[in-house]
C-alpha cells in the first residue's frame, strides 16, 4: 500500500457541479419582480392622490377664507356716500 494515494484526493473525480436555476425558478423571480414593481407603482399613485386631495382641500379652505374676508370687510374701491 502506498501512503500517498490515501492522503491525496483523486484528480479524476470532478467537483460537484452547481445546480442551475430551472425555468420555474426564473418564472417565479420574474413574476415576483413584476409584483414588486406594480406594488411600488400603486403605492406611488396612492401617495400622489393623497397629496392632491390635501392640496385641493387647502385650496378650498383658502377660497372660503377669502370670501368671508370680502364679505366682512368694506370694499375700498367704492366711493362712500
Amino acid at each position: 500500500m502506498k501512503g500517498s494515494s490515501m492522503t491525496d484526493p483523486s484528480p479524476s473525480v470532478p467537483p460537484p457541479a452547481k445546480k442551475k436555476l430551472g425555468p420555474l425558478g426564473w418564472s417565479l423571480i420574474g413574476c415576483g419582480g413584476l409584483i414588486l414593481i406594480a406594488g411600488l407603482l400603486i403605492a406611488g399613485l396612492m401617495a400622489a392622490g393623497d397629496f392632491h386631495r390635501r392640496l385641493a382641500k387647502r385650496w378650498q379652505e383658502e377660497q372660503r377664507r377669502q370670501q368671508r374676508q370680502e364679505q366682512t370687510s368694506p370694499q375700498s374701491g367704492q366711493p362712500q356716500h
